[in-house]
C-alpha cells in the first residue's frame, strides 16, 4: 500500500523535494521487506530508488541555492539530502551482511556518508543520526576508535538517545583491544566506561523496555569484551538490572485477578539472592495488601502482612547499603524509592480512616516515606541525577512534606525540583499545591497554569484525570480569591478566566470522573452568579445539587440565583428547604464550616441566618408580608450577632443581614431606623446594593423635609451614594435604578 501511494506521488511529477521523499520512502520499505519476504534482488531495487531520491534531493537543494531562497528552506533541503544519503548508505551496509564483497559494500556506504559531511549546518537530530550510521560502518570495518569518536559527538547532540550510548559502550570496549584498525588508538579508562554504563542505566525508567533492553545487552557485550581488564563484575551487575526489569513485568501479570496476592506470596518463597528483586515483588504485593475491599475497608490481616513485608525489606535495604551501597547506587536508590512509595501509599490509605489513632499512624507512615525519599535522592543524585528527575522524587517528597504540614520545607523543595527539571509538569503542580495550602492563591494559579502548559506537550494517550484535576484546582483557587476579595477580582477579569478554565476542565472529564465533574458544575454555578449570568448559574447548580454534591451550599447558591433572577417562588422554596435541612444539623458548634470536605466555606450559624435572610429579602422585594419579613430579618441577626463578636469566626456575608432589615424598615416607612441599619451595613462591607438602599432611604427623607439646607445635605448624600453604586456595580445590575433616581433629583425644587 505504501509503495502504491509513493508511485502515485511520483506519477503526479511534483517538485524535486517531494519526489525525493517518495523515492526515499520506497527505498526504505524495500530495504526492510528484505528481512522477511524476498531476497537480494530487493536490495537492487532499493538502491535504485535510493539513488533517485538522492538525485532529486540534490537538484532541489541546487535550485534553492541558485534562486537564493530563505535560509530556513535551504537548511531543510540539506537535511533532506542527508536523510536520502543515510538511507542509501544503510542499504549498502545491510547488503554487506551476506555479500561476498562485504568490504566493498561497506566502503561504498562510508564514501556516501563522507560525501555529505560538509553539508553543515543541518538539523541536529539528523546530524547525530548521520554520525551514528557512519560510526556503525566504521565498527563493521574494525575501526572502533574512529566509531567511538563519532558516537561521542552523537551522544552530546542527542544525549537522550539510548541506542547511541549502547553503541558507544560497544565501540569503546572494542577500541581498547588489539583488534582495532583505527589510525588513532584509544586507551582504556575505567572511569569513562563506568560513566557510559551509568548514563545507560539512567534511561531504565523513561525509555521503552525493548529499546533500553537492547542498550543494556550492548553494554553487557562491551563488558564481556573487557573481561581481561577486570570488568567481569559489571557484566553480572547488568544481568541483575535486566532481571529486575523483567521481573517487574512478570510480577505485574501475576498480580492480576483474584489470586494476585497468593501468586505474589508464592513468588516471595523463591530464593531471590538480591534485595533488588525482593523489592520489586514487595512493591506489587504491598499495593495489593493496601487495596481496600468492596466495603472500602482494609483487611486487618493484610495490613499486618503489609507492615511485616516492609520490615523485611527495610532489613534487606540495610544489609544492601552496608555491602554494596557505595558501588551500586542505582540499585540502592530503587530499593529506597520502593520503600518510600509504599509508606507514602500507606499514609494515603489512612487518610480515609477517621480517628486519632489512624491519623497518628498516617503521620508516622508519611514521616517514614519522607525519610526514604530523602535518602533515595541523596544516593542517586551524585551518579544518577536523571533517575531522580525521571522518578519525580523531589516532587513526591515535596508532596509528602506538604501532607505533614511542613510548608516551608515543601516550598523550598518544590522550587528546587523546578530548578533541576523545569519541564516536568508535576514539579509545577506541587509548587502550586504548596502555594494554595499557604493561602497564596494567585501564585498557585500561575504555577498550575505552567503545569498545564507542560502537560499540553504530552501525547493524548498520557491524558488522564490529572488534566481535569489541574483545571479544577485552578477553578477552586479562583473561587477562594473571589470569596476573599469579592467583586474586586471580577474587575480584573478573574471570574471570566475562571469560567474558561472550568469549561476546559469539563471537556477533559471522562464519564467515570463524576466527583470532578460535580465539583466543576458547582464552581461554574458560583462564577456565573458572580458574573450576573443567573440562567447559566441555575443550570449548573441544579446539576450539582441533584447529584448530591455539597447539598446545603449548592441549595443556598441555587436559591440565591433564583432570587437574583426574580424567580421569587422558586427561590422561596429553596430557602425554606435550606432552613429545613440546616436545622437538622448539630447546633452545638455554629462556627463549624458546612461541607468543608468539598467546597464548603460558610459556617453553620451563618447558613441558618442566610436561610432566614433569603426568605425575608424575597418578601421585601415583593412588598408582601413585610411584618413577617422583619421578624425573619431579626431572627437572622440574632443568629449572626454572637458570631460577629467572635473574632475567630469569618463571616462571608457580614453586611446582608442589617441591609435586609434596613430595606424592610424603609418599606414600612421607618426611615430613620432604616438608615441606621443600612449605615451599619455599609460600615461592615461596601456593597452596591446597600448604597442603593441608602440612596432610596435618603430620597424618602428628602421628600419629607421642607428645610432647604437639610434638603441640600440629603441631596449631596444621595448623589454620593449613587456614585458608590456605580463604582461597585460591576455587573451593572442597578444601573437603571440609579439613572431613574438621579433623574428624579433633577426637580427644580431640589436644585
Amino acid at each position: 500500500r505504501c509503495m502504491q501511494l509513493c508511485k502515485r506521488v511520483i506519477e503526479l511529477k511534483p517538485d524535486h523535494a517531494s519526489r525525493a521523499k517518495a523515492y526515499q520512502l520506497m527505498a526504505s520499505v524495500q530495504r526492510q521487506l528484505d528481512h522477511t519476504t524476498v531476497g537480494e534482488p530487493d536490495f537492487l531495487a532499493a538502491i535504485e530508488n535510493g539513488k533517485k531520491a538522492t538525485d532529486h534531493a540534490y537538484l532541489a537543494l541546487l535550485w534553492a541555492e541558485i534562486a537564493q531562497r530563505d535560509n530556513d528552506k535551504i537548511l531543510k533541503l540539506r537535511t533532506l539530502l542527508v536523510a536520502c544519503v543515510i538511507e542509501l548508505a544503510r542499504i549498502h551496509k545491510e547488503q554487506a551482511v551476506d555479500h561476498n564483497k562485504a568490504a566493498r559494500k561497506l566502503k561504498k556506504a562510508e564514501n556516501l556518508l563522507r560525501s555529505v559531511r560538509s553539508l553543515k549546518p543541518f538539523d541536529a537530530t539528523y546530524y547525530a543520526l548521520y554520525l551514528a550510521e557512519l560510526a556503525e560502518i566504521y565498527s563493521k570495518q574494525g575501526k572502533y576508535a574512529a566509531a567511538t569518536h563519532l558516537l561521542r559527538i552523537a551522544t552530546r547532540i542527542a544525549s537522550d538517545h539510548v541506542q547511541y550510548w549502547g553503541g558507544l559502550a560497544v565501540a569503546y570496549a572494542s577500541a581498547v583491544t588489539p583488534s582495532d584498525k583505527s589510525r588513532n588508538q584509544e586507551k582504556f579508562d575505567p572511569d569513562y566506561q563506568e560513566f557510559i554504563f551509568r548514563t545507560i542505566v539512567d534511561f531504565a525508567s523513561d525509555k521503552p523496555k525493548e529499546e533500553f533492553g537492547d542498550a543494556l545487552t550492548s553494554t553487557q557485550e562491551a563488558y564481556e569484551k573487557l573481561a581481561g581488564l577486570d570488568q567481569t563484575g559489571k557484566s553480572e551487575r547488568i544481568k541483575s538490572i535486566m532481571s529486575f526489569l523483567a521481573l517487574g513485568d512478570r510480577v505485574s501479570e501475576r498480580a492480576k485477578g483474584k489470586q494476585g496476592i497468593a501468586n505474589l506470596e508464592a513468588e516471595l518463597t523463591k530464593p531471590y539472592a538480591n534485595a533488588l528483586n525482593f523489592a520489586q515483588i514487595t512493591l506489587a504485593l504491598g499495593r495489593l495488601y493496601l487495596k481496600p475491599g468492596k466495603d472500602g475497608q482494609h483487611e486487618e490481616n493484610n495490613l499486618d502482612k503489609f507492615y511485616s513485608l516492609l520490615k523485611d525489606l527495610d532489613e534487606r535495604e540495610k544489609g544492601f547499603a552496608h555491602e554494596d551501597g557505595n558501588n551500586k547506587e542505582w540499585e540502592h536508590g530503587q530499593i529506597l524509592r520502593i520503600l518510600a512509595l509504599l509508606y507514602d501509599e500507606a499514609g494515603e490509605a489512612k487518610r480515609r480512616v477517621s480517628g486519632i489513632l489512624a491519623q497518628n499512624e498516617r503521620k508516622e507512615n508519611l514521616e517514614r516515606a519522607s525519610q526514604y525519599y530523602t535518602r533515595a535522592i541523596e544516593v542517586l543524585e551524585k551518579k544518577h541525577p536523571r533517575e531522580v528527575k525521571t522518578q519525580h522524587l523531589r516532587s513526591r517528597l515535596a508532596t509528602t512534606l506538604l501532607e505533614l504540614e511542613r510548608y516551608q520545607e515543601a516550598l523550598q523543595l518544590a522550587q528546587e525540583a523546578i530548578l533541576f527539571d523545569g519541564l516536568a509538569y508535576d514539579n509545577h503542580e506541587v509548587l502550586g499545591d504548596v502555594y494554595a495550602e499557604r493561602g497564596d492563591f494567585e501564585h498557585a494559579i500561575d504555577a498550575w497554569k505552567e503545569a498545564i502548559l507542560r502537560r499540553d506537550v504530552m501525547t493524548l494517550d498520557s491524558y488522564d484525570s490529572a488534566d481535569s484535576a489541574l483545571h479544577v484546582k485552578i477553578g477552586k483557587s479562583y473561587l477562594r480569591l473571589v470569596q476573599l476579595h469579592g467583586e474586586m477580582s471580577l474587575r480584573e477579569g478573574k471570574n471570566q478566566e475562571a469560567v474558561n478554565v472550568l469549561q476546559q476542565a469539563l471537556k477533559c472529564c471522562e464519564s467515570e470522573h463524576l466527583k470532578e465533574r460535580l465539583e466543576i458544575y458547582y464552581s461554574l454555578g458560583y462564577f456565573y452568579i458572580v458574573l450576573g449570568e443567573y440562567e447559566q448559574a441555575l443550570t449548573y447548580l441544579l446539576l450539582a445539587r441533584n447529584f448530591g454534591f455539597a447539598p446545603l451550599t449548592s441549595t443556598f447558591y441555587l436559591a440565591y440565583a433564583y432570587l437574583r433572577n426574580r424567580a421569587y417562588d422558586a427561590s422561596m422554596r429553596e430557602f425554606r428547604l435550606l432552613e429545613e435541612e440546616v436545622m437538622k444539623k448539630d447546633q452545638t458548634r455554629l462556627e463549624r464550616i458546612v461541607e468543608k470536605d468539598t467546597v464548603g466555606h460558610i459556617p453553620l450559624g451563618e447558613m441558618i441566618a442566610l436561610a432566614y435572610w433569603g426568605q425575608a429579602f424575597i418578601y421585601a422585594e415583593r412588598d408582601a408580608n413585610l411584618c413577617y419579613a422583619l421578624e425573619l430579618a431579626k431572627k437572622a441577626l440574632e443568629q449572626i450577632e454572637p458570631m460577629m463578636k467572635a473574632s475567630s469566626t469569618i463571616l462571608h456575608f457580614p453586611a446582608r443581614y442589617t441591609d435586609c432589615k434596613g430595606w424592610i424598615l424603609h418599606k414600612l416607612g421607618e426611615t430613620d431606623e432604616a438608615i441606621e441599619c443600612l449605615e451599619q451595613s455599609a460600615a461592615r462591607e461596601a456593597q452596591a446594593e446597600t448604597y442603593l438602599h441608602l440612596a432610596l432611604a435618603y430620597e424618602s427623607k428628602l421628600l419629607q423635609t421642607s428645610d432647604k439646607a437639610q434638603a441640600r445635605q440629603f441631596l449631596t448624600r444621595i448623589q454620593a451614594y449613587c456614585l458608590h453604586v456605580r463604582e461597585l456595580d460591576a455587573n451593572e445590575r442597578f444601573c437603571q435604578q440609579v439613572e431613574q433616581l438621579l433623574q428624579r433629583l433633577q426637580n427644580p425644587t431640589w436644585s
